[in-house]
């Protein structure tokens, strides 16, 4: 028996709001083990977060700056200004 090529709806296997797996993860599963994760992850935090970093900063100085770097959020901008002695600029145009 051969299969029969399905009907696509706008482009779209099913209709807007009918789903490809009714049987697919539980509504809420997600969120009570987000909440689960995130409530373990604090105790754990609690316990042993500091003496963690500091064992990491001394053995893995570039893992802990490099975990840094990526905690650090895009609104933080670092500006470097280097002047030259006697206040000489580096434009050629100025004397």
């Amino acid at each position: 028996m051969a299969f029969e090529p399905s009907k696509h709806v706008n482009g779209r296997m099913w209709p807007p709001g009918v789903s490809g797996n009714p049987n697919g993860r539980p509504v809420g599963s997600r969120t009570v083990f987000s909440q689960s994760f995130l409530k373990d992850l604090a105790s754990v935090w609690a316990e042993r977060g500091r003496a963690a970093m500091e064992k990491t900063a001394i053995d893995q100085p570039g893992v802990f700056f490099a975990t840094c770097a990526r905690l650090i959020g895009p609104e933080v901008k670092l500006t470097i200004e280097q002047t030259l002695p006697g206040n000489l600029s580096m434009d050629r145009g100025q004397h």
